[in-house]
């Protein structure tokens, strides 16, 4: 169980998360563009080699047949992962790893990942993009649209209004 677990804690610091890990450690936390939440220092970690390939790929390839396994009548496995949106071509080297794992996709928007980037770890479905979830919160969170809101009513519409916007553009690149 250690390893599952040391596997998938891996898995999400691959994602985009080690600033957070990094402070939970005590590690000193460098001052960080507000408006940008680049992880370019997750490449030292997720880019070592093991076995000959880079350490992300080596956990996909461990965690498959544990996603396998897990596949429900839906055809989706209840193992998911985390896939951050400013890798893309790396969330394209995990989907052909993990076929049928859910992916929570962060980086959408304030994070600095626009709609190709966030939909490069999805499959094309009959009705749209299938096979995860994209996550825009600090969008949602503080929109631009709620800059002049005066009202709780107002911060409500303009996070509906920036919600249709994301879906809009998103499936524009279907």
């Amino acid at each position: 169980m250690v390893g599952i677990v040391g596997s998938v804690l891996l898995l999400f610091l691959i994602s985009g998360t080690l600033n957070l890990i990094m402070v939970m450690l005590g590690a000193e936390e460098e001052e960080a563009d507000p408006d940008c939440y680049c992880n370019d220092e997750i490449s030292d970690l997720q880019d070592q080699l093991v076995d000959g390939q880079p350490l992300y790929q080596h956990l996909a390839a461990l965690l498959a047949p544990l996603a396998t396994a897990r596949k429900g009548k839906t055809g989706i496995s209840s193992l998911g992962i985390v896939a951050g949106a400013t890798w893309p071509e790396e969330a394209e080297a995990l989907r052909t790893a993990l076929v049928d794992a859910p992916f929570l996709i962060p980086g959408f928007g304030a994070q600095g990942a626009g709609a190709k980037k966030a939909t490069s770890g999805l499959k094309r479905g009959k009705h749209g993009w299938e096979g995860g979830l994209i996550n825009s919160t600090r969008g949602l969170i503080f929109p631009q649209k709620a800059a002049a809101a005066g009202s709780l009513d107002e911060w409500r519409h303009a996070i509906a209004e920036t919600i249709a916007e994301n879906k809009t553009i998103l499936n524009g690149v279907f």
